[in-house]
């Protein structure tokens, strides 16, 4: 099995496997057995479900657009399903704790689920509104986000040798919630920054009736049995994502409402990051009453005033408040693996070498500490049978790109420190793009086109987006207002249809 978190294989025996699955099952009460299909023999019955779904799912859009609650568009981008639909399936695989204990979590594939147009839709809907604006101060992807923060927080003088850094795990984030508390702060959002009834012509009520849906409709095959999730989500993932986020802010507001605005906050969905200057006593005591408040909300915290880590960031608190940062290491298992990335999507343009490179200057302060991490990479690229020259070509490209090809000579703290502010600018740059890619995916009509296509083949589609259209709008709409984007097929066991 491969892990979650980075590049290993884990091997274990079948009944540790088993043992472990069923009592995160049992322990979350997160799902429902609906039908055994090896006691029941019907092999009707997923065929059967599908059906129904759909035919619930054309009920509820006809229902809405027929009380003007969304727009046509957005009843066909919402209604345009594959020509296979499956039932989604779960599997479960290996990661590790804070405490670096051998876990399983579940994963859902759920790319032909008959939901998933809605999911896409309501996520292009509301991300922006979320992630753009109104958790933008505090929402981070990365470790490397936080550092700056840091550095800024050393400059104005906070950081105290009392301060402490405080780290917050989640536990169980996706099985935790009922659904009737991702409800009711999605319903509390909507109140409170949307200020007309509808958004982008989609009525706040639809918006509701639909999350309600999509929540009560999430099943999916596991062990040859079918079952009912019914507390949380794991289907149509970023938007569950976002629901869950959108509860974690308004959770979050307890912990800010005790801390000194001078102080640091961060999360990055499931994990937390602030700092204070208060007395452990004290701080032992809000966590206690933020504990009890909400009993949907488990998690394991660390306090500490010396050495932290937070993602893959790695935070040193020397004497006479001296702060060093680098990249988090888990050296049970690196440099045997190749690096493992958060968030390494902003910087597709990249290979991974050159992305580690980017993650250690964001990271590390000081020269020093990044020649160590430039060698761990390297070590890492070599260990794992990868050229020579290719290492060597990947770092040179590097350092012409961001115009320090002299730092390849000698590693000089004031070069290094033009090359930190060009990085620091290029991630700026990236995030920017990214927040004016969901304001413009927002307002776009995007239509899903489910295939292998890749290559000449894949350009050729998106050269000619009408030639990928149902056939009940090929001649209804301009294609130039439609955006095409290829989803590529996940493998299906052959029960999920």
């Amino acid at each position: 099995m491969t892990s979650t978190k980075n590049n290993l294989r884990y091997v274990c025996h079948k009944n540790m496997f088993d043992a472990k699955t069923n009592d995160y099952m049992l322990r979350t009460k997160a799902y429902t057995e609906i039908e055994n299909l090896q006691v029941s023999k019907r092999q009707d019955i997923v065929q059967q479900l599908l059906n129904t779904m759909v035919n619930e799912i054309e009920t509820l859009l006809t229902t809405l657009y027929d009380h003007e609650l969304i727009t046509t568009l957005q009843y066909h981008q919402m209604n345009c399903r594959p020509a296979t639909i499956h039932l989604d399936y779960m599997s479960f695989n290996p990661t590790t704790d804070e405490y670096e204990e051998v876990m399983f979590e579940p994963s859902i594939i759920s790319t032909l689920s008959p939901l998933m147009p809605i999911f896409r839709y309501l996520h292009r809907l509301l991300a922006p509104l979320y992630y753009n604006q109104v958790a933008r101060l505090t929402t981070v992807t990365k470790g490397a986000d936080l550092i700056q923060r840091l550095e800024f927080y050393q400059q104005q003088g906070y950081l105290q040798s009392s301060t402490y850094f405080i780290s917050i795990c989640i536990r169980d984030p996706y099985e935790s919630i009922s659904h009737s508390e991702l409800l009711k702060n999605l319903k509390h959002f909507l109140d409170d920054y949307i200020m007309d009834d509808k958004i982008q012509g989609m009525n706040l009520m639809a918006i509701i009736k639909l999350t309600e849906f999509l929540l009560q409709h999430q099943y999916f095959l596991y062990n040859n049995c079918i079952y009912q999730q019914v507390q949380g989500g794991g289907t149509g993932l970023y938007f569950l994502e976002l629901l869950i986020d959108i509860y974690l802010f308004y959770w979050q507001q307890t912990i800010l409402a005790y801390q000194n605005q001078n102080e640091i906050f961060v999360r990055c969905f499931s994990n937390l990051f602030l700092t204070s200057n208060e007395a452990k006593e004290k701080l032992e005591l809000i966590f206690d009453k933020i504990k009890k408040k909400d009993s949907y909300i488990q998690y394991d915290i660390q306090m500490k005033t010396e050495h932290i880590h937070f993602l893959d960031a790695q935070i040193h608190h020397w004497h006479k408040q001296t702060l060093q940062t680098e990249v988090y290491h888990d050296w049970k298992v690196e440099p045997y693996i190749m690096p493992t990335m958060y968030d390494a999507s902003a910087f597709s343009s990249w290979n991974l070498i050159q992305t580690a490179l980017i993650r250690a200057v964001l990271c590390c302060a000081q020269v020093e500490d990044f020649q160590h991490e430039q060698q761990y990479i390297e070590y890492s690229y070599i260990f794992n049978r990868f050229s020579f020259n290719y290492i060597r070509e990947s770092l040179d490209n590097f350092f012409t790109h961001f115009q320090v090809s002299d730092l390849t000579l000698y590693y000089d703290q004031a070069t290094y420190d033009v090359l930190r502010r060009s990085v620091r600018q290029y991630d700026e740059e990236n995030k920017e793009k990214i927040m004016k890619s969901r304001e413009e995916t927002q307002k776009q009509c995007i239509w899903y086109s489910y295939s292998n296509l890749t290559g000449s083949d894949l350009y050729r589609a998106k050269q000619n987006p009408r030639e990928l259209l149902p056939a009940y709008l090929y001649d209804n709409f301009d294609s130039q207002g439609i955006t095409i984007e290829i989803v590529h097929l996940a493998k299906y066991p052959s029960n999920t249809n």
